[in-house]
């Protein structure tokens, strides 16, 4: 009977803490997606928001980071609007935005941009500026949509050449602490717990939605067409790999000597390639900076852009 009454407290107590985590989560939800600077838009059945500055065309759009919203890199955006308008958004699960699905993929995401583009208005051509994560997005959306984009600037972002071999270089044991971190989101994010490690507790959870989604974005880089062959391109690579790994991706990543060598080396020859795609491309390496080249040297990103927006009124 002791030991019941222990298991029974025992159980008491662990609802009790999951009922006051519950209601700490939602209170701090609402909190944090009070008041948007921008606007809430509809692309189908979801709202993403978008924060639009400055005048003018081609309208620049910051495509985001895993972890950067649309208010992240402001001195960046805050230069090229007094040249032109700039757009940034945030992305599903992020921000001011809603939720997304349990598995996302880079179409997912590329059709998200297409709605929102369509939906805020935001004239085409755009030139968009890909940082990390959004790097995908931008070249997924760049080759099913040609004519909506005039011209790409990728810093130090993911493309569709370093997704699939770094895809094919995580082990099973990787794939293993992976798959029970992002377990240990679904179930903690609705508690509050992910909260008390992360201040942007839905950030971690659209992670592992595109890491579900990683087998199926790789299959749709592979029936979409090539980039265009002459649409500008300029390819940033940060000169060290500080922060290139969000927290929810284990340590472990690093502790193979190859694959540490393989993070570094599939950055720069995978931007360089990028780059090459186009005969209005190229590629420069940031000194000093690291993985958040919007952050530590915006004067790169504004340089890169104007340079990509003088390609684009010739």
């Amino acid at each position: 009977m002791r030991v019941r009454r222990t298991l029974i407290a025992a159980l008491g107590v662990l609802i009790a803490f999951a009922g006051a985590g519950a209601a700490y989560e939602a209170v701090s939800a609402r909190r944090d997606r009070r008041d948007p600077p921008g606007r809430l838009v509809d692309v189908g059945g979801r709202r993403l928001h978008v924060l639009c500055i400055g005048a003018g065309n081609p309208t620049v759009i910051f495509e985001p980071a895993s972890r950067s919203r649309s208010v992240s890199f402001a001195a960046a955006r805050t230069a090229i609007a007094r040249h032109t308008r700039v757009c940034s958004y945030d992305r599903m699960g992020t921000g001011w935005s809603d939720d997304g699905p349990a598995v996302v993929t880079v179409g997912d995401l590329a059709a998200d941009l297409r709605r929102l583009q369509e939906n805020t208005p935001i004239a085409k051509p755009v030139v968009i500026v890909a940082s990390s994560m959004g790097g995908f997005v931008a070249e997924m959306y760049a080759r099913q949509f040609p004519d909506r984009v005039a011209g790409l600037v990728f810093v130090d972002a993911g493309n569709s050449e370093g997704l699939t071999l770094l895809n094919a270089a995580v082990d099973r044991r990787t794939r293993i602490e992976l798959d029970a971190a992002c377990a240990a989101v679904r179930i903690g994010r609705p508690i509050g717990v992910v909260r008390l490690f992360d201040s942007r507790p839905r950030v971690p959870e659209l992670l592992c939605a595109a890491i579900s989604g990683v087998p199926d974005s790789i299959a749709q880089f592979a029936h979409v067409p090539p980039l265009r062959s002459d649409m500008p391109i300029v390819a940033l690579t940060a000169e060290t790999t500080d922060d290139l790994l969000p927290p929810l991706v284990p340590k472990s990543v690093l502790r193979d000597a190859s694959v540490r060598e393989l993070l570094g080396r599939v950055r720069e020859e995978s931007h360089r390639h990028l780059a090459a795609q186009s005969t209005r491309g190229s590629w420069r390496l940031v000194r000093g900076s690291g993985h958040v080249i919007a952050e530590r040297r915006p004067d790169s990103v504004v340089d890169a852009v104007n340079d990509v927006l003088r390609q684009v009124a010739r």
